[in-house]
Order: structure tokens, then sequence, then C-alpha cells
């Protein structure tokens, strides 16, 4: 169980637990631990914003840029990598069918234009949204948003199999596995009780549609574009409790 939570925190953040190589069940297992190490890195971004709160009371911006620089640290960038990546394979892709060339770009450490104006909307999105969480609903909000990311994760590895360049770490988990993570999710979201359902439907609702565009003009999802669906799904979160419609 260790090593499945291990890479659940692998996978979601940039820190490395794992005592030993994973086996398959122990990466299906970490499926549906996603939206609890998505909930336990909301926790400390909240105590980071809850600081610049208290610390920069007039200022809402310093606590924002403040949990997005943790955040950052924290994931190693991944959501905004992959957000970059599948922003810059997709655009490759265009109305070919080259699902070859637009997975080696994905590759490619260097990132090309639509993949640099993919991370500046995500990081302008997320620092608005930040900025604008009422301070009752920062905590508990973040951590619910954190899971949201988990279970956004989950739900593309259990819905979508793997694409040609899916890799090792990127294993495809069943109907178990993702009703788990929901069940987590939910539990995340008690903070939130009257939240929790507005926030997963208006996830659901944007993820789904992202992961089945994806599928069909890719033949599968990748590590980066479930990273990307995970950041979508927290801005979206963060979009809904900032906005106070959820």
């Amino acid at each position: 169980m260790w090593n499945s939570f291990a890479l659940a925190v692998q996978s979601l953040s940039s820190l490395s637990l794992l005592a030993s190589n994973p086996t398959r069940e122990d990466a299906r297992r970490a499926a549906a631990l996603f939206p609890l190490v998505g909930g336990l890195l909301g926790i400390v971004l909240g105590a980071v914003w809850f600081v610049g709160h208290r610390l920069w009371t007039t200022e809402p911006l310093v606590a924002a840029a403040l949990t997005l620089a943790v955040g950052a640290v924290l994931t190693g960038g991944s959501g905004l990598g992959g957000v970059a990546r599948a922003a810059d394979g997709l655009a490759a892709l265009g109305g070919t069918s080259d699902r070859t060339r637009a997975f080696a770009i994905m590759r490619d450490p260097r990132r090309g234009t639509t993949g640099l104006v993919a991370i500046g909307i995500a990081l302008a999105l997320r620092m608005a949204f930040l900025a604008a969480l009422p301070p009752g609903l920062a905590w508990t909000g973040l951590i619910l948003a954190g899971a949201m990311r988990g279970w956004a994760m989950a739900f593309a590895v259990s819905a979508f199999p793997g694409g040609a360049d899916s890799g090792a770490t990127l294993v495809e988990a069943g109907p178990g596995e993702f009703l788990a993570a929901t069940a987590l999710t939910i539990v995340c979201g008690t903070g939130q009780p009257t939240r929790i359902f507005p926030v997963l439907f208006a996830v659901a609702l944007l993820v789904g549609p992202l992961a089945q565009l994806a599928q069909r003009r890719l033949g599968g999802l990748n590590l980066p574009l479930c990273s990307a669906l995970g950041e979508v799904a927290e801005i979206v979160a963060l979009a809904c409790l900032s906005a106070r419609l959820a």
C-alpha cells in the first residue's frame, strides 16, 4: 500500500517516496489515492494562503502569489508543464492525423509559442481566482481544489486508455479505483458540504469533453495530458469557489 501512496505522491508532486519499483497493482491503487494526495497538498497551500493573508491583509495578490509559488515548487510545475505539452502537441497535430509527431513534440523539453501562451493563461487564471477567494473559503477551498485535481487525473486513467506514448507511470485504472477516488474527493470536500457536488459537476462538465477530445485526436492519453486535465480541474474548482457560484 505504501508504494501505491508513494506513486500517487510522485504523480502529483515533485516528491519521490518510492522505496521499490511499483507493480501494476500498485499503480492501479495509486489512481484511487490521487484525490487524497491532492487534498494533502491543498492543506499545505491553504496554510501558505492563510499566513500570506494575515501578513498582507489588504493585498490579496500577495497571498495568491505566495500560494502559487509554493504550489509550483511542491508539484514541480507538472500541471503547468502538462498544459504546455498538451497545447503544443495538439497544435502540432492541427488537422492532420500524425499522432506520432504530436507525442514526439510533447516529449521535447523545448516549448513552442502555443505552450508558452497556455502556461501564461493558466498562471493568470490561477492567480486571479486565488486572489478572489473569500477568506472563509480559502483553506477548505484549496483542499477541495487539490482533491479535484487528483479526481480529474483518476477519471482520465480510469475512463480512457493510454496512448502510444503513455509511458510506464501511466497505468489504466478501473471503475473500482475511480469510485474510490470519487469517495475520497467527497471526503476531502467535507469542509465545503454545500459546494462539493456543484464543483464536482462543473469539473466533470469540462474535463470529460476535454479528455474525449484528446482521446479522439490522439488515440489515448499520456502523463502530460493527464497532468493538464488535473490543472484544468483545479482552476475550474477555484473559479467556482471564488465566484461563489458553487
